[in-house]
């Protein structure tokens, strides 16, 4: 089996005398078989269509349910082969984070607790992954677990550039401020208000033509219209 086999199968529970027993889905004649077989099939389809890995757990810890985006975050070549365990995936999971100790005794703890749970893997690779997990209920009952994986690190990165310009235009000397295509400023550092006499509060989401003379605004919008055509602007031009 590669990874591109479908492999579907739901929670059912079984009727009266089996209460909370999970089982294979109960027959119903006036159901066709073939909407049966498609509306799996469709089920798995849509679950590949995600970007977020999924995984769905029965309360016996068998894997019922997981897609494409799961196994590439883990790195799993195929699909997982029918009734496999989670607690086998979980170990070999634990080997690609920085602490595979603690990350089987969070899982632990999650999987002994009934509340929605969050927290972030920091990977031996350097990727950071969001990790989620509810339970799942069938008429009320407790029926599983879903445990939802996101690669964060990009999301992660750009925060931690974000924060280190913000942190340099902030202490800068220069004043610095920042506006969008429509010339609206959308950030304004504290030299800038010793500068153009501003503060913050004063400058923010006004037209940057507030700081330019009457005589030299035309250039400003000559300016912005390049900007919106993905032009490049040089503004320091070194006299003849």
């Amino acid at each position: 089996m590669n990874g591109d086999d479908v492999h579907p199968q739901s929670f059912y529970m079984e009727r009266a005398g089996h209460e909370g027993k999970m089982g294979s889905p109960p027959h119903d004649s006036s159901v066709p078989q073939e909407s049966t077989a498609y509306g799996l099939v469709l089920m798995q389809a849509t679950l590949d269509a995600a970007t977020d890995g999924i995984l769905t757990v029965s309360r016996q810890g068998e894997i019922r349910n997981s897609n494409a985006a799961l196994r590439r975050i883990w790195g799993i070549p195929s699909a997982f082969p029918e009734r496999m365990k989670v607690h086998d995936f979980q170990a070999s999971a634990a080997g690609q984070t920085l602490d595979s100790a603690a990350f089987l005794s969070c899982i632990a703890e999650i999987e002994a607790s009934d509340t929605e749970s969050a927290d972030f893997l920091r990977m031996s690779d350097g990727r950071l992954i969001e990790q989620r997990s509810t339970v799942l209920k069938v008429e009320g009952a407790e029926a599983g677990r879903v445990w939802i994986f996101r690669d964060v690190t990009h999301r992660y990165l750009n925060e931690i550039d974000s924060r280190r310009l913000a942190a340099i235009v902030t202490g800068s000397d220069d004043g610095i401020i920042s506006k969008d295509l429509n010339g609206i400023i959308t950030s304004w550092n504290e030299s800038a208000e010793r500068v153009f006499g501003y503060t913050r509060e004063e400058a923010l989401n006004r037209p940057v033509t507030m700081l330019i003379p009457a005589d030299r605004q035309d250039e400003e919008r000559l300016i912005l219209e390049r900007l919106r055509r993905g032009e490049r602007i040089d503004l320091l031009k070194q006299s003849a």
